[in-house]
Parts: C-alpha cells; structure tokens; sequence
C-alpha cells in the first residue's frame, strides 16, 4: 500500500494497491438524469462503477449536463484501422480552449448529436469511456480524447439508434 498519492511525474511499473479510503462516498456518477440513467444500465455489466485512481484525490462530476454541456473543438480526428478493414476506428481529440475540463482516468463523457429524431425530440446521450490520460493527448493543454468506432448500419441495422451519435463524432472535422 502507499502512503502518498503517485504525480504523473513520476514512473511506476504497477499500480498501487486499492484501499478503502480510495473510494469516494457520496459522490454521484452524474448529475443530468439521462447520464445516470445510461450509467445505472452499465455498472452491473462492468461489475460496478470505476474508482478513481490513487493518484486521485476526488474525481469531480456534475461539471457539465445537457442544459449547460461543455463545448470543445476536434483538434484530432485520425482513423486508426486500415481503410477497408471491417472496422471504422478514430481517435478524436478535444479541445476546450480557456473552459475548465477536469476529468480522470475511468470517467466517462456524455455526446449528444444534434438534431432530433424523428418525433422531434432531441438526439440521445450517448456515453463514451475517455480514451487519454487526465493531462489530454498533449500535457499541459486542455484536451480530452475518445477512441470511437462506427457501426456499419448495414451488418448491424438493429443498432440504428446507437450509431447515431458515433457516426457523428468519425466524421467531425
């Protein structure tokens, strides 16, 4: 067990033990009802929700929801399978400029496509896990990154509803 938080500074081949002070009590996972909703249907399937790592001294929720999101420019948008394999994979990067982003390894970030859907009502959240280490894909800028990957409609017509808002994100320019 260690007695002090690890910085990213630091180099270690092993993660530190877990203990029961790791876990934070009484923090919720989100604070827009839709987000809990999706994250209440996903934890049995994951085996519960994520804890923040060692290194972290409380993760901080509720920064963002539908009514207020949080708005970013793609800065990256790089596929990362080979053009006609069977998948469609990006790496997307986001910036947020000058507007705090603070989030932790094993969080996840609600997308919501624009647009309605066909009874008017708007698109969707659509959760994704965060795919870049808390300082972003470059350190000391204020970005986050998703590793998506495109249902192809056509082998998967039952999943239109879910590849709608990652459709979206691997076109974004």
């Amino acid at each position: 067990m260690v007695d002090r938080p690890y910085s990213v500074q630091e180099h270690w081949s092993k993660l530190p033990e877990k203990s029961g002070s790791d876990v934070v009590q009484g923090v919720p996972d989100a604070f827009d009802e839709e987000a809990l909703r999706l994250l209440e249907q996903a934890h049995p399937t994951m085996g519960g929700p994520d804890r923040a790592p060692a290194s972290a001294t409380k993760p901080q929720v509720n920064v963002s929801t539908r009514t207020n999101p949080a708005k970013g420019v793609v800065a990256g948008n790089i596929r990362i399978t080979s053009e006609g394999s069977a998948s469609d994979v990006h790496h997307i990067i986001f910036d947020f400029g000058a507007v705090p982003f603070p989030y932790l390894e094993g969080q996840s970030i609600g997308v919501i496509p624009p647009g309605a859907d066909g009874e008017g009502r708007p698109h969707a959240m659509r959760l994704y896990s965060i795919a870049s280490a808390r300082d972003g894909g470059r350190p000391n800028t204020n970005n986050m990154a998703l590793a998506v990957k495109r249902i192809n409609q056509r082998d998967h017509p039952e999943r239109d509803l879910y590849g709608l808002a990652s459709n979206w994100l691997v076109i974004l320019k």
